[in-house]
């Protein structure tokens, strides 16, 4: 319970000019409760009392009245603790106390004692608007304020235990924060004097009511109370036990959730007594909590007592020094080199294991991440990084798979589309001939429809990819035929050899190497075909043939046909070879850039990780985007390519 309130009354706003209240006559005769305090509202009551703002007449100001609630005033063992509460708070005079001004009697008989009026929110207020979004609070009170508040509340509370007077019920609902900076810690009632006798007597408490404030042998909050408390042990409640409420308050400020939870309070009292796991970063983990914070938490609230802060003031000191920034270097040190640790143990497990699994793999990397977020500078994390980086996993890991699939069929498709143009220039090459009367129109419309159809595959291609990526059969097979029959109007060996060469190594340069030999294999065939039918006389001859036999030397002419047949296959397969070793290399390195980008994504939190990607896929694709421009688009480059 606490002196807090809202606006009074009209009677009690009212505000006297330095004059006017000299000018009146002050009462300072009169010793009735009735003659001096003017009653007002109600501001708030607990099992013991109720606190009303009143009017002290005599000094004209508000002020808190807290008196024994009716019908409990005759209790001796009531008042007792009533009268001791005052005493206490009254001599606790620390500017985070509410400092009591009078006590006395009522007209009634009643023990009353009077206080501060103070205005504000109390802590537990803030943390419920926290939770409930309430954006005007979240702007007024940032981790800052709260965390310096906290501070004060260490320093008040220290004060007490310099006096020998522990605070048993320390609880965000106890703690005050005014409108001008003020920070209060509320309600005395259950406090104790340190090596002193308990008081006698009191109120047995029962686990269906400690939700709130109990009396006897256990005292306290469920939830805030340390242990020992719940335990009733009167010899062991020291200083440490406000040191857990404390530990357990900065954990709900930095969290937002109570450290001990259950649907009861007898869950709640079970897991004090058992305990809780404080660190903060595992119950919320997306609200960037310090690790210096969590280690406070993790230390005050100890179920071992010996093990806690042995004193307020220790606590404290370690949150100022968080505040100051002198505690965050080393900590995160110290984390770093635990993280670089377990990173180390998981990379030798990876680089150790025949399998080298890609599981131990994330983790290093996982753990490389948190090791150098915390210290940059750390050497350990670094020469891990390195390795992991290095030597890659002798398997590649499913999601980059899955990324070199779709930068090949998205490679595929922009190839398709540019072949699909080459193709449609080759189809218009020949109306044009046949137009300067250079081939007859059935060679010109045989010859566009090939390539017309050759363009049409590729298009369709285009809109619909082979799932894994693969060279199109179809698309080979046409085109290859094309050049083939272009042989009927230019002989086998003045074109036909360069466009077979050209489109082969097209479809070379792609990554799929299933269709690679059977690709080198149609292009030879383009050129070898026609060549035969050529020498059975089902092709005309070309032009050095009939010259070789018009001058009488067939021999010469089959010398000759030979070496033009032989030189342009074996420029087939000789480039055709060179650049698929060449392309073998490239695929390589994407894969293992595909990789690599695996890797550097288990360094970041899985939010992040889309934003840790590959280039657009069609960079990668080098093979279609490198080939059909030079050779349908007069050797224009591909934009992409310099990408890769």
């Amino acid at each position: 319970m606490d002196p807090r309130g809202t606006i009074p009354n009209a009677a009690l706003a009212t505000t006297l000019t330095p004059d006017a209240a000299a000018s009146m006559e002050i009462p300072l005769v009169g010793h009735r409760f009735s003659e001096r305090y003017e009653p007002a509202a109600l501001l708030g009551e607990g099992g013991m009392g109720e606190v009303r703002l009143c009017l002290d007449r005599r000094i004209d100001r508000e002020v808190a009245v807290k008196t024994v609630r009716d019908g409990q005033g005759l209790r001796s063992d009531l008042r007792s603790r009533f009268l001791r509460e005052a005493r206490i708070q009254g001599q606790l005079e620390h500017p985070s106390v509410v400092p009591v001004y009078d006590l006395g009697e009522d007209d009634t008989g009643a023990a009353y004692f009077v206080m501060k009026r103070v205005r504000g929110v109390t802590l537990g207020e803030v943390l419920a608007a926290f939770r409930a979004g309430d954006l005007d609070v979240l702007r007024k009170y940032s981790r800052r304020k709260l965390l310096t508040a906290f501070g004060n509340v260490c320093l008040a509370v220290d004060f007490a235990h310099a006096r020998g007077i522990i605070h048993r019920d320390l609880k965000p609902d106890n703690v005050m924060l005014g409108d001008f900076g003020e920070v209060y810690v509320l309600d005395w009632g259950v406090a104790r004097a340190m090596n002193a006798d308990p008081v006698v007597g009191g109120v047995s408490s029962s686990l269906g009511d400690l939700a709130h404030t109990q009396m006897g042998s256990m005292v306290g909050t469920a939830g805030y109370m340390a242990p020992e408390q719940v335990r009733g042990e009167l010899q062991c409640q020291d200083a440490r036990s406000d040191v857990y409420a404390l530990g357990a308050i900065l954990f709900e400020i930095l969290t937002l959730e109570k450290l001990h939870r259950g649907a009861s309070s007898a869950a709640v009292l079970t897991s004090t007594l058992t305990g809780a796991d404080a660190r903060a970063t595992r119950r919320a983990p997306d609200r960037e909590i310090p690790p210096e914070l969590e280690t406070i938490c993790v230390r005050a609230t100890e179920l071992d007592a010996d093990r806690r802060y042995r004193s307020v003031r220790a606590l404290y000191e370690e949150l100022e020094r968080f505040l100051d920034g002198d505690l965050d270097t080393v900590r995160r040190r110290e984390l770093a080199s635990e993280h670089a640790r377990r990173a180390h143990e998981a990379a030798m497990r990876a680089l150790s294991n025949a399998r080298n699994t890609l599981e131990d793999r994330r983790v290093a990397m996982k753990e490389v991440g948190q090791a150098i977020a915390f210290d940059p500078t750390n050497a350990d994390a670094k020469r891990t990084l390195v390795r992991l980086w290095t030597e890659p996993p002798t398997e590649i890991p499913p999601e980059a798979q899955e990324e070199i699939v779709a930068a090949r069929r998205t490679g595929h498709r922009l190839g398709a589309k540019i072949a699909g143009i080459g193709y449609l220039i080759l189809f218009l090459y020949y109306p044009i001939a046949h137009a300067l009367g250079l081939i007859s129109w059935r060679a010109a419309a045989a010859l566009g429809l090939l390539w017309a159809a050759a363009a049409a595959l590729s298009f369709i291609r285009m809109i619909l990819p082979h799932p894994a990526g693969r060279v199109s059969y179809s698309m080979l097979l046409v085109s290859s035929l094309a050049i083939a029959c272009t042989s009927a109007v230019a002989g086998p060996y003045v074109l036909v050899p360069s466009l077979a060469a050209m489109n082969t190594l097209a479809y070379v340069l792609s990554p799929d190497r299933s269709r690679r030999f059977a690709t080198i294999g149609l292009g030879c065939l383009s050129v070898a075909v026609p060549s035969a039918l050529s020498w059975v006389g089902v092709l005309p001859p070309s032009e050095l043939a009939v010259h070789e036999t018009v001058s009488g030397l067939p021999l010469r002419r089959l010398l000759t046909e030979g070496f033009l047949f032989g030189s342009n296959v074996a420029l087939i397969l000789m480039s055709a070879l060179l650049i698929g070793r060449f392309r073998d290399g490239l695929g390589m390195v994407e894969e293992k850039l595909h990789v690599q980008a695996w890797l550097l994504r288990q360094l970041v939190p899985p939010e992040v990780q889309p934003a840790v990607s590959m280039p657009p896929p069609a960079a990668n694709s080098l093979g279609e985007c490198l080939a059909f421009p030079t050779m349908m688009s007069g050797g224009k480059a591909c934009p992409t390519t310099k990408r890769v």
